[in-house]
């Protein structure tokens, strides 16, 4: 790792003369910066409304990697932008700085300590680091001295040939970060007609799919919106895989009652319209505590899926207008969806410490909720996912998940999973017997719970000061309630990361107080336990007489 500052170093003359190395003019420039979450959001913007105007007035196709795909030892992703000129790259490179200071406004302690201190990093490739050191580090002062920012170099995180991609980081007013990025930017394109060069300008985290002959960068940028995903906007990634001939659709979205007779109304149209299966499960089939039908997805390899996402909001939406105080669709005037995914995709979509989700609902302006529980085990278990929003932001947060289940395909258990009309068999799981079907006001009461937990607003769901209940035990039931020793008692603490006391009540020697605290939803689940031993001491001590 080296430093450089302009301060006290070596006139702009000391740098090398490029002009005997010009770039082919039939050569694509490129450039690769380094984006923090917050600033790549900034970049792609609601709905990816600023990178496609970014695309239109610069005319370079700009690429985004997905939110879990982060440059080795660092928190960013890779933009990479693909142009006809330079000029074109280093507009890119203005806007984007133009983002780095409206985010240092809103969040002072992002990307910067204050105003003349902002930072940003870019890669190029190991060959011109190399070039730029040589002599002393004459290249990298002359770039210190032309631009005014510090810069500093870090070491290769992996490979050593000319093509492994090396982090520069520049640190000064947003008028020196451009210079800097300018000078870099003319420094990679002049190693552009080497052999390596395509290799690394299509590596990975960067824009895929471009043709180097091709003399329509716009083209180019229009094609990859149609079939970009949130994340990696203008990146030429399907979320569609093929099996069968068909696409398969990895999520299954859960439809409420009036969803589902509005899904099946319409099926036939979207079958012709896009050559596609659709699979609505029979009515008994539902997904556990819900009474909602399970909806999947087959379609032609060559009609986008998305589409069908979009068939299937249009319906969603259509719904919650002619029933506006319907729970199941629509809640505080926003649109309320549910799908189940493997577990695999469900911590993808979080991302580490629920950095991804938080970044996608911030994007789309949707609350996301995927559950704890888990139905079965292993990467294929099922995870349900609950979103409230706008009909854009459902759309948008569902062509990400495709993209999240694209880079699930190739696993074994893949196929079965998303072909299956509800979720794959899973009797040789099975532990005991199966629970006897629940009557209608037990499947009513669970339903209850289970909207009254999804309609929850985050602020009381992370209370730090926590919640507590008690109720009253009959002292002979006691030693059953609590188990030999506490051993159920402790069982149920460890289990809800609660607390769990028994007291005496003042005059009264026949009863206990039990007190449950902890956050709301773990002492509710805390409560549904101990009186489950309660109802079986019960049942116990009545036998016995």
């Amino acid at each position: 790792m080296a430093d450089f500052s302009p301060r006290g170093r070596e006139p702009t003359a000391a740098r090398r003369e490029p002009s005997a190395y010009r770039r082919p003019r039939d050569r694509r420039c490129v450039m690769k910066i380094l984006t923090p979450q917050m600033l790549a959001a900034a970049v792609i913007g609601r709905g990816g409304s600023t990178i496609s105007e970014m695309e239109r007035t610069t005319q370079a196709a700009i690429g985004i990697s997905k939110v879990n795909e982060i440059f080795p030892k660092s928190d960013c992703r890779v933009l990479t932008a693909v142009a006809d000129s330079e000029q074109a790259l280093n507009e890119v490179a203005r806007q984007v700085l133009e983002l780095v200071l409206d985010i240092y406004f809103r969040v002072p302690s992002q990307l910067g300590a204050d105003e003349n201190q902002l930072r940003i990093g870019m890669l190029v490739p190991k060959a011109v680091i190399t070039s730029l050191i040589a002599s002393e580090g004459s290249g990298v002062r002359a770039v210190c001295e032309a631009s005014g920012a510090m810069v500093k170099i870090l070491d290769p995180v992996s490979g050593n040939g000319p093509d492994a991609s090396q982090e520069i980081r520049f640190r000064g007013k947003l008028q020196e970060l451009e210079m800097g990025i300018r000078e870099m930017n003319r420094e990679v394109q002049l190693v552009s007609g080497e052999t390596w060069f395509h290799g690394w300008a299509h590596s990975a985290m960067g824009v895929s799919g471009w043709e180097p002959s091709s003399s329509s960068t716009a083209r180019e940028g229009r094609a990859r919106s149609e079939t970009r995903s949130m994340e990696a906007a203008t990146r030429a990634l399907s979320p569609e895989w093929h099996t069968g001939g068909q696409v398969v659709a990895g999520w299954k979205v859960l439809a409420p009652s009036p969803l589902a007779e509005a899904l099946e109304v319409a099926r036939d149209e979207l079958e012709e319209r896009h050559q596609a299966t659709l699979r609505l499960s029979e009515p008994h089939e539902t997904y556990p505590l819900t009474r909602s039908r399970f909806f999947t997805v087959r379609v032609h390899p060559k009609e986008p899926l998305n589409a069908v996402v979009q068939w299937i909001i249009e319906r969603l939406a259509a719904v919650a207008a002619s029933e506006p105080d319907n729970d199941d669709v629509t809640w505080d005037g926003r649109l309320k969806l549910s799908f189940v995914i493997p577990s695999a995709c469900a911590a993808r979509l979080m991302g580490k410490g629920g950095s991804t989700i938080r970044q996608l609902s911030e994007l789309t302006g949707v609350r996301i909720w995927v559950q704890d529980k888990q139905i079965g085990t292993g990467p294929d278990a099922a995870q349900k996912v609950d979103l409230k929003g706008s009909a854009r932001g459902l759309e948008q947060v569902l062509v990400e998940v495709n993209g999240l289940l694209d880079l699930l395909r190739e696993e074994a258990w893949f196929e079965a999973w998303a072909a299956a009309p509800t979720l794959p068999s899973r009797k040789s799981e099975s532990k005991g017997p199966a629970r006897a079907p629940l009557s209608p006001a037990a499947e009513a009461g669970m339903e209850l719970v289970g909207r009254v937990m999804e309609g929850l607003p985050s602020y009381v769901l992370e209370e730090s000061r926590g919640f507590a209940t008690s109720c009253v035990v009959p002292c002979r039931l006691m030693g059953a309630v609590v188990g030999r020793s506490g051993t159920g008692l402790n069982e149920v603490q460890r289990e809800t990361k609660t607390r769990i006391v028994m007291r005496p009540i003042p005059g009264d020697d026949e009863h206990r107080t039990m007190s449950i605290a902890g956050p709301l939803l773990n002492v509710c689940s805390a409560y549904m336990l101990m009186m489950k031993r309660y109802l079986d001491a019960e049942k116990e001590d009545r036998e016995g007489r």
